[in-house]
Order: C-alpha cells, then structure tokens, then sequence
C-alpha cells in the first residue's frame, strides 16, 4: 500500500502483480492474501494496473523441473482435480515483455485503472 500511496502522490504508473487464481473467498491463504493486496491498492490507486499471471516458466524453474521429476516418479504424472484441472504456465520472457509495454510504451488511459490476466498457451 505504501508503494501505491507514493505513486499517487508522484504521479507515476503501478503495476501491481498478482496471481490468476486470487479470490477474496478461497481455500488458499495465499490467494486470499493475494486478493486483499489487489484490493487494498486499487483502493488507496485506482488508477493502478493490476496483472494476475499464471505459473511463470523459464530456464532452471521449479515448475519445470518438478514436472520432469514427477514425469520419472514410479507412481506416475499426478494430476489435479481428477485430471480436470488445466495448467497454462506463462513463459517469463513473455511476461517481461509485457510489463515493459505496459510501463513504458502505453499510451495515457490505456493500461491505467485495468486488471488483466495473463496466462500461457492452453
């Protein structure tokens, strides 16, 4: 809150980061956290851009790497929610670039004030 707070009083563009899966009521403590930080600095920013991503990926991740560990386990690729559940990690690379233009290269009123939700190829 406190970054949003000096935002504001300089004038400057916020990019607030969240996670996809944030939800004010959730299972997660993590998510509901996430959600109350979303919420708190849109609050004190309304003009703040919010991002909810999905997993990140990139080169020597823990995502990756633990599905190729599980891929070798002897009980097999466990799945979520009965093999239901979709995962659509967002490659890093990808997320950098998009926050660069969202800070950088976007017009005035374009970005400010939004949430969007980035995900990878499904």
């Amino acid at each position: 809150v406190a970054i949003a707070e000096a935002a504001g009083k300089h004038g400057a563009r916020l990019i607030h980061v969240g996670h996809i899966a944030s939800r004010p009521v959730s299972g997660s403590a993590f998510l509901r956290s996430m959600a109350a930080g979303e919420e708190a600095v849109r609050k004190v920013l309304p003009t703040a851009t919010i991002i909810r991503t999905a997993s990140l990926f990139g080169f020597e991740d823990r995502f990756v790497n633990a599905l190729g560990l599980f891929s070798r386990a002897p009980f097999g690729m466990p799945v979520l929610n009965g093999g239901k559940a979709v995962k659509a990690p967002l490659y890093v690379g990808d997320f950098a670039e998009a926050v660069y233009r969202m800070a950088c290269e976007a017009r005035p009123g374009e970005v400010e004030g939004r949430t969007f939700d980035f995900y990878g190829y499904i």
